[in-house]
């Protein structure tokens, strides 16, 4: 014989695991500290490479249509604004970033609480039906007793 509020649990965890599963891990593999950090990370390598990316696409445009005019005081002064805008794109970037993954790990984070409170819910089902079984026979009678 089933149960039905047990099967209603069981099935109610797993669609919240299916709707959920990923946006929990970061809560069960890292803390916040790590999980900001490690994200922190990926997004100095992605800015990087986005902003030389988009830096040197503008150099190559301003070298093919006004190369015999340049002069060194002039490139020394495009490396320099260059330099100081990479600067500047790299704070606002990973503040971005920071902000966004602590909003993502707050948010595992109460979504995983919500699975505790559910796994608990369906533990304390399943000791309900075990003492229904043998109303008699209760677990403290056989802790601590050495049977041979």
């Amino acid at each position: 014989m089933l149960n039905e509020q047990r099967v209603r649990q069981m099935t109610k965890l797993a669609m919240f695991e299916k709707e959920n599963g990923r946006k929990i891990q970061p809560a069960l593999q890292y803390n916040k500290k790590d999980y900001v950090s490690m994200r922190l990370s990926r997004g100095f390598i992605s800015a990087t490479i986005l902003y030389v990316l988009i830096y040197s696409a503008g150099l190559i445009l301003l070298f093919t249509t006004v190369l015999a005019n340049l002069h060194t005081f002039i490139l020394i002064l495009l490396l320099l604004i260059g330099v100081m805008l990479y600067i500047i794109f790299l704070y606002y970037y990973l503040h971005g970033v920071r902000r966004r993954a602590r909003r993502d790990f707050q948010v595992a984070a109460k979504d995983l609480k919500k699975l505790q409170r559910d796994l608990q819910t369906l533990e304390e089902i399943y000791e309900a039906e075990e003492q229904s079984k043998a109303p008699g026979v209760k677990d403290e009678d056989f802790r601590g007793k050495d049977y041979e």
